[in-house]
């Protein structure tokens, strides 16, 4: 059997923040965080650099929305591309909200702060990778993207 590396995460809940503040003092048990706190916010644009709303990640990851955060600096072009063409992109800011709210989106976000130089993560779900690996993307895709209930709602 192939081994997934899918990391399963145990629930930090899902409760609507009452503003802003909370959510950046919520002790989230993961990083990035896969559950908690939330606003009802959705990100506006694709390919985003960190620092995200750790409110606006759950919210979409809740949705059944995938993240996919990688370091470009230390991936060859290959990879980058094949990251970038599983990231949604829809030419305006209203059509990827509208795949957000169905739980279709892939979003891309470019960050240095992990180990692994490309993380994929939803509700309560990781997979680091140090190289791409097709299978295990699929595997990954194909389980959590618009299937929230796959990652265990609370």
């Amino acid at each position: 059997p192939i081994r997934s590396g899918i990391q399963r995460l145990a629930s930090a809940g899902y409760s609507q923040a009452r503003s802003k503040l909370d959510c950046r003092q919520f002790r989230y048990n993961s990083d990035p965080p896969t559950s908690g706190l939330y606003t009802p916010d959705y990100f506006s644009e694709n390919d985003l650099e960190v620092p995200v709303s750790s409110c606006t990640l759950i919210h979409a990851f809740h949705k059944g929305n995938i993240a996919i955060f990688y370091d470009p600096s230390r991936l060859d072009k290959d990879t980058l591309s094949s990251i970038r063409g599983l990231g949604t992109q829809l030419g305006n800011s209203q059509g990827f909200q509208s795949q957000e709210q169905f739980g279709y989106a892939v979003i891309l976000i470019r960050s240095k702060r992990y180990q692994s130089p490309i993380l994929f993560s939803t509700w309560r779900r990781m997979l680091p990778m140090e190289s791409w690996d097709s299978l295990l993307v699929n595997r990954f895709m194909s389980s959590y993207l618009g299937n929230p209930k796959k990652g265990d709602m609370p």
